[in-house]
């Protein structure tokens, strides 16, 4: 797998959110992403560095993980072969679960558009195959979108005020299931689910 760094790559605003805007998203279409705001968080650019072949060099790559993709397969065709991005699910590689985070609450009436749980699902399938541990930071109340494809959208959230790093990125993506599998209304998914250590999953629309 890759070995991966999740790090805030913007200053914060004071009480406002700065403009963010990502590199397109694409994994199957070819829609320009923008990162539409939310009330009350400060939104972040987020650079990855990852592995452009098993074992090999790294490059760093801003935006979410379809952007890793798409990019890492430019620089290399076999890609998502040789990371087996293509395999089922239960067939992968994954990073070994070290700990379960504490759930504080999870709400399904969130104040956004819904988002596509087919598209979701991907996202979250993508995040659980990223080794490395994410770091956002500091807070409070500051989100990086983790992945979006097709208008539906993953963010992490740090609420305090300081950095925050997390164990691996399938702790993201184990939020992201938990509101998949609590929120989900027919294909159609939106949700946020707060975790004690002052961080938290928010799934819903998203431009791109």
């Amino acid at each position: 797998m890759f070995s991966s760094i999740l790090t805030a790559a913007a200053a914060l605003a004071i009480l406002q959110f700065p403009a963010a805007h990502a590199a397109p998203t694409v994994i199957e279409g070819d829609s320009v992403t923008t990162v539409e705001p939310i009330p009350g968080y400060n939104i972040v650019d987020l650079t990855w560095e990852v592995e452009i072949t098993p074992g090999g060099p790294t490059m760093n790559v801003t935006g979410t993980i379809q952007d890793v993709v798409k990019r890492l397969t430019e620089v290399n065709p076999n890609y998502v072969s040789d990371f087996g991005l293509d395999k089922p699910i239960d067939d992968m590689d994954l990073p070994v679960q070290t700990r379960a985070w504490v759930e504080r609450n999870i709400f399904c009436d969130v104040p956004f558009s819904d988002a596509s749980n087919e598209e979701i699902v991907k996202g979250i399938k993508y995040l659980r195959t990223v080794s490395g541990r994410p770091k956002n930071g500091p807070g409070p109340d500051n989100c990086g979108r983790v992945s979006c494809s097709y208008y539906s959208a993953i963010y992490w959230c740090n609420m305090n005020a300081y950095d925050m790093t997390l164990d691996g990125f399938y702790d993201i993506a184990n939020g992201a299931q938990r509101i998949v599998d609590t929120c989900r209304r027919g294909s159609r998914v939106e949700g946020q689910v707060h975790y004690t250590r002052g961080w938290n999953v928010l799934v819903r629309h998203d431009s791109c």
